[in-house]
């Protein structure tokens, strides 16, 4: 995707999540602790074979947040925090 594709998906996400947990949010359908204060888009598959997911496609936390932690580091295009 160019420059210009890639800016305007951006955009669109970044409208898209606060658009949907503001009106959760007045709808009363989530407490305080449920809202995201963050989303993060990963561009790598989530699979077992990149063990960020078990055999039954559970999540692995601490194998993920190594993942973005490592990527946060190293500024990749990818990794996007809204």
């Amino acid at each position: 995707m160019g420059r210009k594709g890639e800016q305007e998906t951006n955009e669109n996400i970044m409208t898209f999540f606060p658009a949907i947990e503001k009106q959760d949010r007045e709808r009363g359908k989530l407490q305080k602790s449920e809202i995201p204060h963050n989303v993060y888009i990963y561009a790598e598959p989530w699979t077992p074979v990149s063990g960020l997911l078990t055999e039954a496609l559970k999540l692995k936390r601490k194998n993920i947040e190594k993942a973005l932690r490592r990527r946060s580091r190293l500024c990749m295009p990818e990794y996007i925090s809204i």
